[in-house]
Parts: structure tokens; C-alpha cells; sequence
């Protein structure tokens, strides 16, 4: 992944690079995910890997298998506020810290209200637990085509507030 970032820097590429592994026909197999709008700088891009020893396989035809693909996904973020954050390559993605562990149908609660009191109604939230060694951090992450940045603080302070009245209970 260092390696991935240095060569984007370098060649100056727009890509997403994603580690992953292949369970295929019994076997597993690394491998990355390459996303990007411009195929053009590939070849490029495969070379520069090559010199540092990673291998790529060659197309080939098999026969219909099922197979398990899992990436890791790396996410860089930009500090909006403290709390919130932007994903610095998809900027419609963002993050909201929550204080500890938060039932999921207390979160369901808390977007369905930001949801029926912001003009655009239609955005992806989901529930992220970060183990950071010694401690966990809790977040929402939240993907909107058209998001309204100040509803992200709305939410992290409705989000706490759920979570305070959980624990005066």
C-alpha cells in the first residue's frame, strides 16, 4: 500500500489501489483492485509494480467456478471538524466519530431523523468499528451524492445524545 501511494504521488495517477486476496478452485491467491475512470497510465503503472517483484498473472480462460474475493479497503482522511472527516479520494464518503458502542437500532433511529429533516433524503450510512490495538474508535460512515456538511454535525450530536440517554437509563 506505501508503495501504491508513493507511485500515484509520483506519476501523479488518479487510482484507488485495494490488497485482496482470491479463494479460487481451492487455492488462494494476493492480489489488488485497481479503480479508476483512466485506464490509460495502467501499463505504466503495472511496470513500475514489476520492479518492485509483485507479479501479475496473465489473462486466461477457465471455466465457470465460484470464488470468494475480499479486499481491505484504506481510507485517507481529511479533518473537516473534529469528529468529522472526508475521504480524500471519494468525497462523497464521510465520517462521523461516535462515542463507544451505539445499538444498530439506535443508529436506525438517528438517520432516519437526519433523513426526514434535511432536503435530500437519499444517502448510504453505515455503522464502522476501527480496532485500533488497545482501544476501538466507533464511526458512521455516510455516502451522499449531495450532502449537506452540515448535517454531519447535526448527526454526531444526535448520535451522542442517543448514547448519553442509553447510559443514564
Amino acid at each position: 500500500m506505501r508503495q501504491s501511494h508513493i507511485l500515484k504521488e509520483k506519476l501523479g495517477l488518479k487510482l484507488h489501489v485495494a490488497p485482496g486476496q482470491i479463494k479460487l478452485l481451492g487455492k488462494t491467491y494476493s492480489c489488488i483492485r485497481i479503480r479508476t475512470e483512466d485506464t490509460s497510465y495502467l501499463k505504466t503503472f503495472i511496470e513500475e509494480f514489476r520492479k518492485l517483484g509483485i507479479r501479475f498473472m496473465s489473462n486466461r480462460h477457465v471455466e465457470p467456478y465460484e470464488a470468494f474475493i475480499q479486499f481491505k479497503r484504506y481510507t485517507d482522511f481529511e479533518i473537516m471538524e473534529p469528529g468529522i472527516y472526508r475521504d480524500r479520494e471519494n468525497p462523497k464518503r464521510y465520517f462521523v466519530t461516535i462515542p463507544g458502542n451505539i445499538e444498530y437500532d439506535d443508529f436506525e433511529e438517528v438517520i432516519r431523523e437526519v433523513k426526514n429533516n434535511c432536503d435530500f433524503h437519499m444517502f448510504d450510512a453505515s455503522l464502522i468499528y476501527l480496532n485500533c490495538g488497545a482501544r476501538f474508535i466507533e464511526m458512521v460512515s455516510v455516502y451522499s451524492e449531495h450532502c449537506e456538511e452540515e448535517r454531519l454535525a447535526e448527526m454526531k450530536k444526535l448520535l451522542e445524545e442517543k448514547k448519553m440517554n442509553l447510559q443514564s437509563v
